[in-house]
Order: structure tokens, then C-alpha cells, then sequence
């Protein structure tokens, strides 16, 4: 009988462990995949900021990541002040070789260097 009670608590202390590990394993592919799209959404902004003001346009660009997962960022400009001043808004979306997927976005604003 000591046998089936040891047993018993042993399978559940081995339950509760796994299902840490699943939690702990979740949350991690979620913090890769949002460090991912915050790493292609900053490298989208320094490009835009690079560029001369005249030729900031709204458009889109995609990443194939090793894994298969693609990386769609799309920009949209939008002119506050015609020639002075523009709103710029970064969407950065995985989209996963397989289920899930995550959705980031970003708001900045560029203003002209030499207006």
C-alpha cells in the first residue's frame, strides 16, 4: 500500500513538473518571437530615418527566417505637415511556418532635415 501512495505522489509531483515545463517552454517562443519582430521593426525605422525626406514612401518588405517563418513588415506614411513633417507607422508580422504567429506596431515620426 506505501508503494501505490509513493507512487502515486511521485506521478504527480512528475505531472505538475511537466506542465511547468510547457509553460516555460511556451513563454519562450513568445519572447523569441516578439524580440523578432522588435529587431525588424527597429531595423525598419533606422532604414526610414536613413532616407532622404522626399523619398520617405509607404511600402513593405519581407524576411524568410531559417526556421521557414516569414517576416512581413509594412510602413505607412502619412503627411502631417506637407514637406516639414510626416507620421510613420511600422507593422512588423510573423507569419510562422506553422500555427501561431505575432503582430507588432510602432508609430514614429520623421521630421525634415532640410526643409
Amino acid at each position: 500500500m506505501e508503494l501505490v501512495v509513493t507512487i502515486a505522489l511521485f506521478s504527480i509531483v512528475l505531472m505538475a513538473g511537466g506542465g511547468l515545463l510547457m509553460a516555460l517552454s511556451t513563454g519562450g517562443q513568445h519572447s523569441r518571437n516578439r524580440t523578432t519582430a522588435t529587431f525588424h521593426t527597429q531595423r525598419q525605422i533606422e532604414r526610414l530615418y536613413e532616407l532622404d525626406y522626399a523619398n520617405l514612401a509607404s511600402g513593405q518588405s519581407d524576411t524568410t527566417l531559417a526556421n521557414g517563418s516569414l517576416i512581413r513588415t509594412a510602413w505607412t506614411v502619412t503627411q502631417i505637415v506637407p514637406g516639414r513633417l510626416a507620421q510613420v507607422d511600422v507593422t512588423v508580422r510573423r507569419i510562422p511556418s506553422g500555427p501561431g504567429g505575432a503582430e507588432q506596431a510602432m508609430r514614429l515620426f520623421i521630421a525634415n532635415r532640410n526643409p
